[in-house]
């Protein structure tokens, strides 16, 4: 891996007050409101570094688009506040519990933050951001503990608490890609209830609006499995139970036991990978089914297809390889900036009979990081995938992909030393077609060590525009765009 390359996990030295910056090309004249991302913006503090990608501390950046306007765009960069960033910025050190970095306890700490688990877990909402109501947004990781922010400046606003009463501190795992049910006007999501005695998954809804969840199922398990996304279809929520799985006892005696989160988990690939499947409409357990062991990060898509489901994943062999290979000093090493291939798959489970899981690989092309035209095909047919890509085995993403499901072939985007993050679609107002639209990528530039934004468009999925930034933007994870953003 290149020193260029490395500069993309390097600490973001100060935020960006609110800028123009001028555009390259030529942007639609009907886009106009807000891509909103989250990601790590500090990887090492004066004292004490991170470990791993999934811990910096979050940095939000907002991308502002003015319709008729497209000769510049507004952008801002700023750190969200969180109790980890206010801490740990303060001492110097590690202040909470990370996905794999842990901070350094002595044995009454320990103890102390065994009875009081506030102190084990902040807020660091650096994976992904959610719109909650027409102006309510919440930065999230995976735990229930988030923070929300104001779209238009990326002000802190506060922790964020789910005005609810059944969830407790046995519920300390969620995902951070909540699916949104646009029919029901409706934010799905699950938490993982670590009851030694009955441990169990725990899916919710929260209604728009509101700001608390209402149960809707439960689904018992044997041990509880990372799972950092799941799927729906109009009727169903689908869980995938991969066989990298913990204890709830493990995950308790975290502060005693000095290990990290992600490090409580063992691959077993002999368990298999289980599919459960509940009904929204009444929280009943619809079945489950196994297959051959495998792991995913994030679902596609989800439909129902006659008396079968369609389950789309972006999917690789082997859970604790593709975790591992996210720590920061693999990442940084001159042989580093390596990621295993991972392809867009389809499982069919069948809802009647007795017959076996169906898995079909979709396209050869690795794929990563999906995103579809979900405000018209949520819970639906699709045919076209956007994703981030690589233009050989081994590297480091490198490439933006887009997959024609139905053909199971691709288009890609590739420029020599520039690695894009995930390639948002926004759809054209009124478009016709699926692909009517535009993708928007921050691509991190190693030979200039800094960043641009990258538009597509997404039918051809060839540049549209283009717009430098001043610095580097380290490699993000997860986004939204606002329409309804001022610009």
């Amino acid at each position: 891996m290149s020193g260029g390359f490395a500069r993309g996990f390097e600490n973001v030295k100060a935020e960006t007050p609110p800028c123009e910056l001028p555009v390259t090309g030529s942007l639609p004249d009907w886009l106009h409101g807000a891509l909103l991302r989250t990601g790590p913006g500090v990887f090492s503090l004066a004292s004490e570094s991170y470990r791993h990608w999934f811990d910096g501390l979050a940095m939000l950046h907002r991308f502002g688009f003015r319709a008729g306007r497209p000769g510049s765009i507004g952008y801002t960069s700023r750190f969200l506040r969180s109790p980890d960033h206010e801490r740990s910025t303060a001492t110097g050190r590690v202040s909470y519990d990370g996905f794999a970095t842990v901070p350094r306890r002595g044995p009454i700490d320990r103890l102390r933050t065994l009875i009081d688990p506030a102190r084990q877990f902040g807020r660091n909402g650096m994976v992904n951001v959610q719109r909650l109501g027409p102006r309510s947004y919440i930065a999230m990781t995976e735990n229930p503990l988030a923070m929300e922010f104001d779209p238009d400046d990326l002000s802190t606003l506060g922790p964020f608490d789910y005005q609810d009463s059944w969830s407790g501190a046995m519920d300390m795992i969620t995902t951070a890609h909540a699916q949104a049910d646009l029919s029901r006007r409706a934010l799905y999501n699950f938490v993982a209830r670590l009851d030694p005695l009955n441990p169990r998954y725990i899916v919710n809804r929260i209604d728009e609006g509101s700001r608390g969840r209402v149960v809707v199922g439960e689904v018992p398990t044997d041990a509880i499995a990372y799972m950092h996304g799941f799927g729906m279809t109009e009727r169903y929520i689908i869980l995938v139970e991969y066989p990298l799985v913990t204890t709830p006892a493990a995950l308790f005696l975290m502060p005693l036991t000095g290990r990290t989160y992600i490090e409580n988990y063992a691959w077993k690939p002999e368990r298999g990978a289980r599919f459960r499947v509940i009904d929204k409409r009444d929280g009943s357990n619809v079945g489950a089914w196994e297959t051959d062991a495998f792991f995913a990060f994030h679902h596609v898509n989800a439909r129902e297809v006659g008396d079968e489901l369609h389950v789309d994943l972006s999917v690789y062999a082997d859970g604790v390889d593709i975790l591992g290979q996210f720590y920061l000093d693999r990442l940084r090493s001159p042989s580093g900036g390596t990621i295993a291939w991972s392809g867009l798959e389809r499982f069919r489970l069948p809802l009647r009979g007795d017959r076996p899981v169906r898995r079909e690989r979709i396209c050869d092309a690795m794929f990563e990081m999906p995103q579809i035209n979900s405000a018209r095909c949520s819970a639906g047919a699709y045919r076209y995938a956007y994703g981030v890509s690589y233009t050989a085995p081994g590297r480091f993403v490198d490439a933006l992909v887009k997959i024609d499901v139905e053909r199971g072939d691709s288009r890609s985007w590739h420029e020599d030393g520039c690695h894009p993050g995930e390639p948002v679609f926004v759809p054209r107002p009124g478009g016709a077609d699926e692909d009517d639209g535009v993708n928007l990528s921050v691509v991190f530039d190693s030979r200039a060590g800094a960043s641009f934004l990258l538009v597509l468009d997404s039918a051809s999925f060839t540049e549209r525009a283009r717009v430098a930034l001043p610095h580097a933007i380290p490699f993000m994870l997860h986004g939204q765009f606002d329409p309804g953003g001022a610009a």
